[in-house]
């Protein structure tokens, strides 16, 4: 990801622009080339003088966004966590040090260092940085992900939009897919970095909402950050899509309008990027093998709620003998808006393929002042969960859905 000092933006009257570079650009590739031959040739470089080499090579005035190219290769490398005695050994080494100056008077600190390296059988410059060994600066690189010039180039024009996503209090997104497997794949993204998305309209084939950027969020902006950023290459595998958003940029309102015009690619692999989070995946594992009456598998599909609200549910039950469906939405934290306006929409219209999971912190008081109406709802079409839903509460909510459409009928 590229911190905001590095983000290459032209400001053109009221619009925000991100320099991207032309993937065909010689100079970009030359540079690129370099620097990834440098990794290529680290072996088991520090990261400090890893990192030094590689500014090193950057002409900023020839390449500008060269220091953006250095942050991502380091971002991409992987460097040594194992813990050593180098805490130890630093005291040792100061102690021993603290102990040779009592001894005797240096007039130079030459002579020191060379008494010093003598006494440890070493050379100074190898017992210094033995000092901060443990130290992230001093890890050695362990691996780096082979990458060609054009992957270096998408990656950099990808972290542009990125680093401007965390600007953004809000983000209007459109889109048209190709197929079937396209939004359900997109739309299983949007739930597993548990995006807030709000005024979705579908119809003729296109989809438009919302995604609630950072800045409208109230609670762990920066984590609620990384995860829209890390959202948005999933959104360069659909066929046509636009987005846009207003920022604020150098002290100045600006907007900026990106679509697939703009060529961007994106660095997940074919059908991967995408994970249901294990304990997920361990609550459906675990709901089926313990009930048999209801399956659970991943929601893949868009919901109508009734007019032109719809909303992404991130579970599916169905009931094994008359195949009725309940679908199910979580809750977190960062979703109090949606959820208000969810258990509004129950709540009036009532709807027997839909319960909701709440988040504990939202259920407060103080976190989620619902009237009556909500409050009901509530009750009726939801439970409460802490880390992740239980079997047991969602298999006893699913029976009581059930069975009061069971009565209706």
């Amino acid at each position: 990801m590229l911190t905001k000092d590095l983000l290459k933006i032209k400001l053109h009257k009221g619009h925000a622009y991100p320099q991207f570079i032309a993937i065909e650009d010689p100079d970009a590739r030359e540079l690129g080339r370099r620097l990834l031959k440098s990794m290529s040739e680290a072996n088991s470089k520090p990261y400090a003088s890893l990192e030094e080499e590689l500014r090193v090579t950057v002409d900023l005035e020839t390449h500008p966004y060269g220091l953006g190219f250095v942050k991502l290769i380091l971002d991409r490398a992987e460097f040594s966590d194992k813990v050593d005695d180098s805490a130890e050994r630093r005291w040792n080494l100061i102690n021993t040090a603290q102990a040779l100056r009592q001894e005797r008077y240096f007039e130079k600190v030459a002579e020191f260092q060379e008494e010093f390296a003598a006494l440890h059988q070493n050379t100074f410059r190898s017992l210094a940085h033995q000092i901060y060994g443990d130290l992230p600066e001093f890890r050695p690189l362990t691996s780096f992900e082979v990458w060609s010039e054009d992957d270096l180039i998408h990656r950099y024009n990808c972290a542009l939009v990125q680093g401007l996503l965390l600007m953004a209090p809000r983000l209007r997104v459109d889109l048209s897919f190709a197929n079937a497997l396209e939004r359900r794949t997109l739309f299983r993204a949007i739930k597993f970095h548990r995006l807030v998305v709000g005024d979705i309209v579908a119809q003729e084939g296109r989809v438009s909402f919302n995604i609630e950027g950072p800045l409208s969020i109230l609670v762990n902006t920066q984590v609620y950050g990384m995860r829209l950023a890390n959202f948005f290459p999933h959104l360069l595998r659909v066929q046509e899509w636009q987005i846009e958003a207003a920022i604020k940029f150098k002290g100045k309102e600006t907007r900026f309008i990106l679509s697939e015009k703009n060529q961007l690619r994106s660095h997940y692999r074919e059908g991967g990027g995408y994970s249901p989070e294990e304990d997920f995946q361990e609550f459906i594992s675990a709901f089926n093998v313990s009930n048999a009456t209801w399956q659970a598998e991943w929601c893949e599909e868009l919901m109508r709620l009734g007019g032109q609200q719809f909303c992404f549910p991130d579970i599916t039950f169905t009931h094994t003998s008359s195949r009725h469906k309940i679908h199910l939405e979580l809750f977190h934290r960062w979703h109090r808006g949606e959820l208000e306006k969810r258990l509004e929409v129950l709540q009036k219209n009532g709807n027997s393929q839909l319960i909701l999971g709440i988040c504990h912190s939202l259920v407060k008081k103080e976190s989620l002042p619902l009237g009556d109406p909500c409050g009901s709802a509530i009750d009726e079409f939801s439970f409460v969960f802490r880390s992740v839903p239980t079997p047991k509460a969602v298999n006893t909510l699913l029976d009581q859905v059930y069975a009061t459409e069971d009565k209706k009928v």
